[in-house]
């Protein structure tokens, strides 16, 4: 697969997550509005019945006279019935189930009421719940029916049955329905460009991983191919028929460059696991300082055959930190590495260990051409390469990388700051743990 076709289907794919992205976003927006539109016309509802119940119940205040009337007036030949139509109808029905008052038309209900009374009428009555209430559809009106039982030393009476039309609050949630309707059409042409905004704003992270995966690779082939094509060339000379003192000089570049792109492909492995989260480290109470006095140690020799003075400074007091002995090991290695790299002979590389409060700080200064302070931010990128770098100075350019995503492991950070005198200072800044109180 091509470069560019692999570029034209990674932006085929971003703009499918992008379309995706926007659409949940913006499913998820007018989700929110129906769910906010369902509570707003059930609370409108249940106060609009409220109201309803509350007419009900002061009518009930009103007409407990002639419930009173009807009872002391018993028996009655005929109902008085009023067919005059009532905001509030309520009729009287006495405790053998005859009516003594019927209000039989009802405002914004048209037709006669009696179907929904005299169901009410019928309804069990028991003196534990007195207040009964129902909804009936009156020819295509909702009606709210309320029955109010009246007891006498504990023996049923009569009672007053009022009907109140509902019309009101189903034309209001209508109405509300409708403006719900017209402000999520219209919120619509104001979610879309949003969720797309959001979307390309979410998938800012995943096109920057993409990118640096890019250079990662073409990066890491052009540092592979380097030595490629020294091992090539050397084995070729060596089957050339050269002396056999040539043909081993010829291998022992070769085997230089092999360990050279070993020591490459470690450290992408090494990287690459620690991207995942797959680096397994062993923390324990360990002395940096010992670890410090034994790197030191062991590059010494070669500080000295490039003409460098290597000193270690308070590597002789015990300093406690909790963390990965060979990993600390591994990451100063790399700064003394790059710091004897860039130090012309006669030079001098410095490393100094102290503790500042609840950190101790473990600095690797040089004394060469430090780095430029508008390299400092990129500085601890994969690969890269600054106005530091010499032609002439191997390497891969993933040191510092390593150097960064092993302190952030043991929750530290890396400074660069110029040393005292010229040259570069990298500071690794560890915590260190509390003492155990007495």
């Amino acid at each position: 697969m091509s470069a560019a076709t692999a570029a034209r289907d990674e932006r085929r794919l971003l703009r499918r997550a992008l379309l995706r992205l926007a659409a949940v976003y913006a499913a998820v927006v007018l989700a929110v509005e129906a769910v906010l539109a369902a509570a707003t016309y059930a609370i409108m509802g249940y106060r609009l019945t409220s109201l309803a119940r509350q007419e009900v119940v002061a009518e009930w205040r009103d007409k407990r006279l002639e419930l009173l009337q009807a009872i002391r007036s018993h028996p009655l030949s005929s109902p008085s019935v009023d067919s005059a139509p009532e905001a509030v109808a309520t009729s009287v029905v006495l405790a053998d189930g005859r009516f003594a008052v019927v209000d039989g038309r009802l405002v914004e209900a048209p037709g006669s009421i009696m179907p929904a009374v005299t169901a009410m009428a019928h309804l069990p009555v028991t003196a534990a719940s007195p207040v009964t209430w129902r909804t009936f559809r009156l020819h295509g009106t909702l009606v709210l029916a309320g029955r109010r039982a009246y007891f006498r030393a504990g023996r049923y009476v009569g009672a007053l049955i009022s009907l109140v039309s509902l019309a009101p609050m189903v034309d209001a949630s209508r109405e509300l329905s409708e403006t719900e309707f017209e402000l999520g059409a219209a919120s619509l042409a104001l979610v879309l460009p949003a969720a797309l905004l959001l979307a390309r704003r979410a998938l800012r992270p995943l096109e920057a991983a993409l990118e640096r995966q890019r250079a990662f690779v073409h990066d890491a082939a052009h540092e592979l191919r380097t030595p490629l094509t020294v091992l090539r060339g050397n084995l070729s000379l060596a089957l050339d028929g050269s002396e056999p003192a040539e043909a081993r000089t010829h291998v022992s570049d070769a085997l230089a460059e092999t360990d050279r792109m070993a020591r490459l492909v470690d450290d992408l492995s090494l990287l690459a696991r620690m991207d995942s989260g797959l680096v397994l480290t062993r923390p324990q109470d360990m002395d940096l300082a010992r670890v410090v006095a034994e790197t030191v140690d062991r590059m010494r020799p070669l500080a000295l055959a490039r003409g460098l003075s290597l000193t270690a400074f308070g590597a002789d007091r015990r300093l406690v930190v909790r963390g990965d002995p060979d990993r600390l090991r591994q990451a100063l290695t790399a700064l003394l590495d790059n710091a004897m790299k860039y130090t012309p002979s006669p030079g001098r590389v410095e490393v100094r260990l102290e503790r500042q409060g609840a950190f101790a700080r473990l600095s690797v200064r040089d004394t060469g051409p430090g780095v430029p302070r508008e390299e400092v931010p990129r500085i601890f990128e994969r690969f890269y390469r600054g106005r530091r770098h010499r032609a002439d100075v191997p390497g891969s350019g993933i040191g510092l990388a390593v150097v960064r995503a092993i302190v952030a492991l043991h929750g530290g950070r890396v400074e660069v700051a110029e040393a005292d005198g010229g040259g570069a200072a990298f500071t690794i800044v560890l915590p260190v743990p509390r003492e155990p109180s007495a």
